[in-house]
């Protein structure tokens, strides 16, 4: 869910909109969920967040 919600903010879609395509298409998986609940889920920890590398890894 948080990744489809994540390829839609790239192509400027709003969070509901791609919930409501992931329900859509991955009813199997979605079927039991609502798709307020989802929504909120999906835009309530939203943050700009940055993920330190550790150079010797990389």
């Amino acid at each position: 869910m948080h990744f489809g919600c994540n390829i839609g903010k790239a192509f400027g879609r709003k969070c509901i909109h791609t919930v409501t395509f992931n329900k859509n298409v991955f009813t199997h998986v979605l079927y039991d969920l609502e798709i307020s609940p989802i929504e909120r889920k999906m835009s309530h920890t939203e943050a700009m967040c940055k993920i330190k590398l550790d150079e010797k890894t990389v």
